[in-house]
């Protein structure tokens, strides 16, 4: 099983620009923590914390 990324998964899900998510599962436990993921709720200082990161690289990939 590869690493647990629900946080990850969380903040897209929760993220006020993305109008939609798409997720690829090939297997049960892939699928599981992508459904577990929505039912994460990201706290503010968490929010705050990756919004300072953005600002400061609002494109990680020019």
């Amino acid at each position: 099983m590869g690493a647990d990324m629900s946080g990850q998964k969380a903040f897209i899900l929760e993220h006020s620009l993305v109008a939609s998510a798409v997720f690829g599962a090939t297997k049960i436990w892939q699928l599981e923590e992508i459904l577990n993921a929505s039912h994460i709720e990201l706290g503010a200082e968490v929010i705050a914390e990756i919004n300072m990161v953005h600002s400061r690289y609002p494109n990680p990939c020019p």
